[in-house]
């Protein structure tokens, strides 16, 4: 209902016209976004037709199957499947995971986010090895919305957390491996950035906000945000932010999913940290830069898995 029954926002009028006709285009990359949703999503342009519920399909099926995704990974943490139903039920009835059904990248690039940390935990409960596949899941996801990036840390600090030996040279090997592999599917968004620089001395917004790189924060200067950068000292003010909205939207979520997450980091609960930071990282990095709450929709998957495992 939300997909064919809710009127689009500015964004979404944006982002749904730009992917219509790219795949004839031909283009590798787009001034603000990656490009692998337009191509998804003008795939299903051509299926279904330019309509809504086409341009609204991939958060439409990656936000369903993201609810079957939060089973399993309530299953692996907990071993319940109790807790696993919950789990899934919570996000489900999730305010904040319905609302960003949008012409948006989010909700597609969460999915393989968390599918990526399902097959991490998994790899480094089997063996100790940091599981490869789960860097070119990184990659698709971040092939979709670059903000995905963000999350590369968590990932390094939670396999050398496992491992604890952080300098030996397996560890080393495995991580540089890792970071390359993120590399390589990232590339086509590389080489476009490359190649537009060589051209005229552009690179995409990102890169702008974040690099000041040729020329490109001044022709991007009058899109809110770019010309500021990363804002140092407003972590207290861009937090309040974002809390506001996420208790407007979905309160429970949020308390309860922060209460219960803390308390199994406390409790030293396998992997709790991993999650902890999985949730506090890209946050503060988020804060400082791009503060829009479609970019938070990742934070209810985890706190409906945790506030499960409390509630079980």
């Amino acid at each position: 209902f939300a997909v064919i029954g809710v009127e689009p926002n500015a964004d979404e009028m944006v982002h749904g016209p730009h992917a219509a006709g790219i795949i004839n285009a031909g283009v590798i990359g787009r001034v603000w976004q990656s490009v692998l949703w337009s191509y998804m999503t003008d795939l299903f342009q051509i299926i279904f037709g330019v309509t809504m519920f086409s341009t609204r399909f991939l958060s439409f099926l990656f936000g369903s199957l993201t609810i079957i995704l939060v089973f399993l990974i309530a299953k692996e943490l907990f071993k319940s499947s109790k807790i696993a139903v919950i789990a899934s039920f919570l996000l489900a009835i999730s305010s904040y995971h319905i609302i960003y059904t949008m012409m948006e990248m989010d909700i597609p690039a969460i999915f393989f986010i968390l599918l990526s940390a399902l097959v991490f935990i998994r790899g480094l409960k089997k063996d100790g090895r940091i599981p490869y596949i789960s860097a070119v899941l990184l990659g698709v996801a971040a092939l979709i919305k670059t903000l995905t990036l963000f999350f590369i840390p968590v990932f390094l600090i939670g396999y050398w957390m496992h491992r604890k030996k952080i300098f030996r040279k397996e560890e080393i090997i495995n991580v540089i491996k890792f970071g390359l592999i993120i590399l390589l599917v990232f590339s086509p968004i590389i080489v476009h950035n490359y190649l537009w620089y060589k051209d005229s001395k552009m690179v995409d917004a990102y890169l702008a906000q974040y690099f000041d790189i040729g020329k490109s924060r001044e022709v991007y200067s009058t899109i809110q945000g770019i010309n500021q950068g990363f804002k140092v000292g407003e972590l207290i003010k861009g937090s309040l932010e974002i809390s506001k909205y996420y208790l407007r939207t979905d309160p429970l979520s949020l308390i309860i999913g922060i209460i219960a997450l803390l308390f199994f980091v406390y409790k030293k609960e396998k992997f709790a940290l991993f999650f902890f930071l999985f949730q506090l990282i890209p946050f503060l990095l988020l804060v400082y830069t791009n503060r829009l709450p479609t970019h938070f929709s990742i934070f209810p998957p985890i706190f409906a898995v945790y506030s499960a495992g409390a509630i079980g």
